[in-house]
């Protein structure tokens, strides 16, 4: 993992924000992006890493806040942060456009054997 020390983000091999390459290895007193939200949503990111003793920093960002971390707490904010709710895992994403995908398609075929049937009525009428 590298380290982008404009956007303050890491990457493989560019910055995920800028799409800069000019990367460097990660020093431990880096400060690195974590999350971006409004300040209301940004109230229980906050109080769950300070439950969890991760270091912080807020930084207003237009109407929004950025939260950065130290790179040395990267990987344990990222772990506490999947413990919100509200936030879905990939397992149960993948569960929901899945079941949606199959609804969709049978929400179509309802629409063309409903048509099917209307029409082969109509025309039973006027034969």
């Amino acid at each position: 993992m590298l380290y982008c020390p404009k956007c303050r983000a890491v990457g493989e091999e560019a910055c995920p924000s800028c799409g800069s390459r000019e990367l460097r290895e990660p020093q431990e007193g880096d400060s690195v992006f974590l999350l971006e939200r409004s300040p209301e949503e940004m109230e229980e990111a906050v109080s769950l890493l300070q439950k969890n003793n991760i270091p912080i920093v807020k930084e207003p960002y237009g109407e929004k806040e950025r939260l950065f971390v130290p790179f040395s707490s990267l990987y344990d904010a990222s772990e506490a942060l999947r413990k919100l709710p509200g936030r879905m895992t990939s397992g149960k994403r993948a569960f929901w456009k899945a079941f949606s995908l199959v609804l969709f398609l049978l929400l179509i075929c309802l629409v063309v054997w409903g048509t099917d049937g209307f029409l082969s009525w109509l025309q039973s009428v006027f034969a």
